[in-house]
């Protein structure tokens, strides 16, 4: 009769268990995958959020003030550059080449760049480090690389046509993006200050004396972007080019006249995956910070804590 009563209590019991063990479980899963630990950065220490915050100064160089930024656009890019985090610190490349990568700005860089609206501009990006620290992106459970470039040229680039297996990017066509303060730009670079910049990357590299023999056999997609080009007869893809010599857009045309190498450039950055700008004008129109995603990845959104 003893056994019988035990036997009955531990069933009575069993629900209540259970619950708890699944409760349990439940709480491990809600755990963020990218703890805001520290990781070392070229010798130096970072907490996750901290870095975040510093991609997303950088990301925002074509605003001032925050009244120009629409908050779902913000939330929408700050996403992406976790996801990005996510991924280049899981596979131990957030300090490694020319793409994927991201720009960092250190708070300090970030004062002095915004000025006066740094105030206003920094409860903006918290309130997107909150939104995209709660939120993952990802491609069949995966973290993937989403790159966020300020402004585009108009067109973003179809992944296939520079060899890039991101099925999870789409091909779109800013066209506002013209309008953007910051979509025309122009540099100029030495002969002299090229053959510094390239012999100091390449320092066994012998440059031919025709200096106008340097920049040769620039591929572009159909919408002028720059896919890649041969710099003193070493390929490299758009990205590194403008990397390397502070070339604002991949999307440039090339002029050399008397030792000066002139770019004429539309738009900010690779012009690849999500402009920031064309985020934050759909957010003007409406749409969630998850529809303006959508818009641009072919991912699955979902909620950590």
């Amino acid at each position: 009769m003893k056994l019988k009563n035990i036997l009955l209590a531990v069933l009575a019991l069993l629900p209540i268990v259970t619950a708890g063990v699944m409760l349990i479980i439940g709480n491990m899963d809600q755990k963020k995958p990218l703890p805001e630990g520290k990781f070392t950065l070229s010798g130096k220490e970072y907490g996750t959020e901290e870095y975040l915050t510093g991609c997303i100064y950088a990301m925002l160089k074509n605003y001032r003030s925050a009244k120009d930024i629409d908050p779902a656009g913000l939330n929408a890019a700050a996403a992406a550059e976790m996801s990005s985090l996510r991924y280049l610190i899981g596979v131990g490349k957030l300090d490694s080449g020319v793409f994927p990568k991201l720009e960092y700005m250190s708070e300090e860089e970030a004062r002095e760049y915004y000025g006066g609206g740094y105030s206003s501009i920094e409860k903006a990006v918290e309130d997107a480090v909150s939104y995209a620290l709660a939120t993952r992106l990802t491609y069949e459970g995966k973290d993937v690389f989403l790159p966020v470039c300020r402004i585009s040229s108009g067109a973003l680039i179809d992944p296939a046509d520079c060899g890039l297996e991101m099925p999870w990017l789409k091909k779109l066509y800013c066209l506002s993006d013209s309008k953007e303060p910051r979509y025309s730009g122009a540099c100029q670079i030495t002969a002299d200050g090229f053959s510094s910049v390239l012999l100091g990357r390449y320092p066994t590299l012998v440059l031919p004396p025709d200096a106008e023999s340097w920049i040769t056999d620039i591929v572009t997609d159909e919408d002028k972007n720059v896919l890649s080009v041969r710099a003193g007869g070493i390929d490299m893809s758009g990205w590194e080019f403008c990397s390397i010599f502070g070339i604002r857009s991949v999307c440039f045309e090339l002029s050399y006249s008397q030792g000066l190498f002139s770019f004429n450039s539309k738009g900010d950055g690779g012009s690849i995956g999500m402009s920031a700008a064309a985020a934050m004008k759909l957010g003007e129109t409406g749409k969630t910070a998850e529809e303006i995603i959508k818009t641009f990845f072919d991912v699955e959104i979902s909620k950590i804590r």
